[in-house]
C-alpha cells in the first residue's frame, strides 16, 4: 500500500528485494534474498482504499542482485 504514487513512476529507481526458496536435486532445500535496485518501467492502480493505494509495479534490472542466504 501506497499513498506516494510519484514513488513509483516511470524512470525512479527504486530498491527491490525477493525471497525465495531454492531446491538443487540431492541437496536440501534453502532460503535466499536477492537484492539490488531496479528502475521502474510501468506501473498501475490496482485499487485505491481507505489505506493507500494497492499498485502494480513492472520494474526492469540494470544490474546483477546480489544473492545471499536469507537467516529468518
Amino acid at each position: 500500500m501506497t499513498d506516494d504514487i510519484h514513488a513509483f513512476s516511470p524512470g525512479t529507481e527504486i530498491p527491490i528485494q525477493i525471497t525465495a526458496d531454492t531446491a538443487t536435486p540431492g541437496l536440501n532445500t534453502r532460503k535466499i534474498k536477492l537484492s539490488g535496485n531496479g528502475v521502474v518501467i510501468r506501473n498501475n492502480i490496482k485499487n485505491i482504499t481507505s489505506r493507500g493505494n494497492q499498485m502494480c509495479v513492472a520494474a526492469e534490472f540494470k544490474d546483477k542482485l546480489d544473492i545471499s542466504d536469507y537467516l529468518t
